[in-house]
């Protein structure tokens, strides 16, 4: 946390450039912070935070430019609802979410126990849920 408040207290605009606040490590046993928490760190705390990564369809638009290839059959595979599905979304491609990542995690202290329950809740919406990746 000092880290950060030394970084808040240069008063500079911060670039995320992931937005993804947390992923597995450890063969998947445990979650870490990532770029995404830091950013929400210190936009909370005053300081301003530019966002170009996922779910921004900016991103998705440069990558998909030069692929010869029609839109319906790309497909955004994920595990994290707020960034990797919510930016295929707002892309206009085809989603999977991968059933053993993020989003389960987050799913798993709430009182919903059902994956398509919990992205209704979340108002983000995937055409298909996978079990594994």
């Amino acid at each position: 946390e000092g880290e950060l408040n030394q970084i808040l207290a240069l008063r500079k605009p911060c670039i995320c450039v992931n937005a993804d606040r947390k992923s597995h490590t450890c063969g998947h046993t445990q979650m870490v912070l990532r770029a995404g928490s830091i950013a929400e760190y210190i936009k909370s705390h005053g300081g301003k935070v530019e966002y170009f990564g996922k779910p921004d369809k900016r991103l998705f638009n440069l990558a998909l430019r030069d692929i010869d290839a029609p839109q319906e059959q790309i497909l955004m595979v994920g595990d994290a609802l707020e960034t990797d599905i919510l930016g295929g979304i707002n892309a206009g491609i085809k989603t999977a979410l991968v059933n053993t990542g993020v989003s389960r995690y987050d799913m798993e202290p709430t009182s919903i126990d059902s994956m398509g329950e919990y992205m209704h809740h979340r108002g983000i919406i995937t055409d298909h849920v996978l079990d594994h990746f």
